[in-house]
């Protein structure tokens, strides 16, 4: 890394190089039987130049191919692609404990006994189709630039997925664990995801209207993909978000406080720093309703002449930064998921959510499917439904919120939100 960041500062003002080294092991388990073992070893290296204002890019996977990369980065030049900001000069951050060396020991044998144990806990509470995922990550990413910045992260995780699938039909209910270290997966989520299960089987078929929604951290991306697309800074610069202008103003009920911490410790892939190298921190988004701040990446603080927030991601290593809320949350409320259900008069739990991309996103609008919907009359689940959608606009959504849960759910840091008024068709 060293050899090429020498290199690219001879031939420009500015540069930045960024090795990512991700270790990947997974286990596939469909219904009791082991369906599939995969391993993946990925190194990306990035280059990022800047020169006379402009944006030199090149990426590969081999420091071998150092001339290869700096040509291309120095092609890149001739697109134009405007650079005005400065890499970071990002020194004595905090560490945090992101890894595990023990996940490095754990191998496929390991993740398919987890996985048979599982299996055998379910099994026992349903006869349906059952299929667990689980996977282990490692990861390491370093990033030198010539602002001397020299930034080094490691992290691991282990990841399960168990699903239980509906009889004579592609819909599923299931739950996701995750953690920084390989562990046996909660007694109380596999509990409820049978539970939940075995109380939605049977179909019914309600009359279409306005009903109470409750969002399941699993549907929870129809809300917050609207709220990331309408508080992203390339959204407030190119003013596509209904939101410019609108700082220090109520958008959302009272209950609603969504902010990003990549500094929580508590779960997998906490961040000192972002993929640019600058200095991450607890941000604010939305804090009791009102709006409070945006998040950028360093070319759209520079184009609004904000500080720069620390959220550039790239969303594969291949890719240049982008601004992403990799953390976010939404605040918990005071209401347990059993009290939440209690308080649904005639509504849907709302646990998987399709085509999250339909309605016009910058605006907050949406109309997604219902992949798995359970019916709720007076507080009791009477069944599920199918062939179902549900629309609305975040913006009213989120001003008609009754409860938001008291807790996160594991594997996704966001509680259930409890919603009046939203409209949904059946068919």
């Amino acid at each position: 890394m060293e050899k090429l960041l020498e290199q690219a500062k001879r031939v420009s003002e500015q540069a930045e190089v960024y090795e990512s080294k991700v270790e990947e092991h997974s286990v596939t388990m469909e219904n009791g039987k082991l369906q599939d073992i995969e391993s993946k070893y990925l190194t990306i290296i990035n280059l990022r130049i800047i020169k006379d204002g402009k944006l030199g890019f090149a990426y590969g996977c081999d420091f071998t191919q150092r001339q290869d990369l700096l040509h291309n980065a120095l092609k890149f030049l001739y697109g134009g692609i405007e650079a005005p900001y400065k890499f970071p000069c990002s020194q004595a951050l905090p560490e945090f404990n992101t890894y595990d060396p023990a996940i490095e020991t754990i191998n496929s044998r390991d993740m398919s006994a987890e996985c048979d144990r599982i299996f055998d806990y379910l099994s026992s509470r349903t006869t349906a189709e059952i299929n667990i995922y689980a996977t282990t990550r490692s990861e390491k990413i370093r990033i030198l630039n010539s602002h001397n910045t020299d930034l080094f992260d490691r992290s691991s995780s282990y990841t399960v997925d168990c699903e239980v699938v509906y009889p004579g039909s592609a819909a599923s209910m299931w739950r996701t664990f995750s953690s920084k270290r390989f562990e046996e997966i909660p007694v109380p989520l596999t509990h409820e995801l049978s539970q939940l299960y075995s109380l939605s089987v049977p179909v019914v078929q309600p009359s279409s209207d306005k009903m109470q929604i409750l969002f399941m951290p699993n549907s929870l991306d129809t809300i917050n993909w609207r709220i990331m697309n309408a508080t992203n800074a390339e959204s407030i610069y190119k003013k596509f978000s209904p939101l410019t202008n609108k700082l220090e103003q109520k958008i959302f009920d009272q209950q609603v406080t969504v902010y990003d911490d990549p500094n929580n410790d508590l779960y997998p892939r906490a961040r000192a720093f972002d993929d640019e190298g600058v200095a991450c921190a607890p941000l604010t988004i939305v804090e009791n309703g009102i709006l409070k701040n945006f998040y950028n990446n360093l070319f759209f603080a520079q184009k609004l002449d904000m500080p720069a927030t620390g959220h550039g991601y790239k969303a594969d290593q291949s890719r240049k930064p982008y601004p992403t809320l990799s953390h976010m949350h939404l605040k918990p409320g005071k209401k347990s998921f059993k009290a939440l259900v209690a308080a649904i008069k005639r509504g849907i739990i709302l646990e998987y959510a399709m085509g999250l991309h339909c309605g016009n996103i910058a605006h907050g609008d949406f109309s997604v499917g219902i992949g798995t919907g359970l019916f709720v009359e007076n507080g009791i689940i009477v069944g599920r439904v199918k062939d179902a959608m549900v629309a609305g606009n975040i913006y009213e959504t989120l001003n008609q919120v009754i409860h938001i849960e008291d807790r996160f759910h594991l594997g996704s840091q966001m509680p259930a939100i409890l919603c009046d008024g939203v409209s949904v068709s059946i068919k």
